[in-house]
């Protein structure tokens, strides 16, 4: 796993929230990967009072097809109605973003699966 973090980097917000959120796209990431994980943050206008962040989880697994990457951030969809197994953890992170004014993107990861990239703008 290779980890990439600015220094500096603070979540203004409940700690809780920044466990669940990147418990849940660290534990997708370990889940379907094959032997390789990078996880990457970094600030987002440090010149802000409460700086906001931005983190990307990417693993060497099957990724996620773009057709299946809708399905997954709909709001509404039951779990059991989700692309099996990423979708819970998926929208729990979602959630959470929303909550926060941030956005959340899936893509191809440069190690060959998926990428999951999140963004909350400063406070």
């Amino acid at each position: 796993a290779g980890l990439n973090l600015e220094e500096g980097l603070v979540f203004y917000g409940e700690q809780r929230d920044l466990l669940e959120l990147a418990g849940n796209l660290v534990d997708n990431a370990f889940k379907y990967g094959v032997s390789r994980v990078a996880v990457s943050g970094g600030v987002v206008d440090a010149g802000a009072t409460r700086p906001g962040l931005w983190l990307k989880v990417e693993d060497d697994g099957p990724g996620i097809g773009e057709d299946q990457r809708d399905t997954l951030l709909q709001r509404g969809v039951r779990g059991d109605e989700r692309v099996e197994g990423h979708g819970l953890g998926l929208a729990i992170v979602l959630e959470l973003v929303t909550a926060y004014g941030g956005e959340l993107k899936i893509g191809q990861s440069e190690l060959g699966g998926a990428s999951v990239a999140v963004r909350i703008p400063p406070g």
